[in-house]
């Protein structure tokens, strides 16, 4: 294997590490939207996972003196590390996100802190999509009545989303028909509100 080979072959390492990092983060509902935190947490996790994975082989492969001839049995050593810590590592995440939806709706309803950033999220999905919307100018939208529909939106979602609903988004990735109703009936009801005020 020659070195430019390895040092691309790590690099790929690398990529798909942070990718899969970058995916989990994707399925939790109720991570932080911050943007600073959201790379710090998916480079920090891709990076860990690469490093960890890579130890025992980068080990072995020292006692070999890292001659080229052996790298290939090192990096599917590497290789199937990495997928066995990966596979663990999703299993831990959707317990820890299943405990988490618990616990942010011990009631079936949001509370505290989770709450708060579920509206402050969904809030800033809403801005920007509506801002995106190219219908927005032409019907005459402000910021004010965007802020004023996504506020009244956000806090309908939070209030009617059932731990269940939020479950079964965690374990699919999707969002379940109910919740797909409830934010149609929202829409309509936000939007009638907005519109009627000046």
């Amino acid at each position: 294997m020659s070195r430019s080979s390895i040092g691309l072959l790590c690099f790929y390492y690398l990529v798909a590490a942070i990718l899969f990092a970058g995916f989990e983060a994707w399925l939790d509902p109720l991570l932080s939207s911050d943007p600073a935190f959201l790379v710090g947490h998916v480079v920090g996790g891709g990076v860990g996972l690469y490093v960890l994975a890579g130890i025992l082989p980068m080990i072995i492969w020292a006692f070999l003196r890292f001659r080229s001839a052996n790298a290939g049995g090192i990096f599917v050593l590497w290789a199937i590390l990495a997928v066995v810590m990966a596979f663990f590592s999703d299993y831990g995440a959707r317990y820890e996100r299943n405990e988490k939806v618990a616990n942010a709706m011990p009631n079936g309803v949001f509370s505290g802190k989770d709450r708060d950033d579920f509206i402050r999220s969904s809030k800033l999905s809403c801005a920007q999509s509506q801002k995106a919307n190219p219908l927005t100018p032409k019907i005459g939208l402000t910021d004010a009545k965007i802020a004023a529909y996504c506020d009244c939106y956000s806090n309908g979602m939070a209030a009617s989303i059932t731990v269940d609903e939020l479950r079964t988004m965690v374990t699919t990735g999707k969002q379940p028909s109910s919740i797909v109703d409830k934010a149609t009936a929202l829409g309509s009801s936000c939007g009638k509100q907005v519109m009627l005020t000046k």
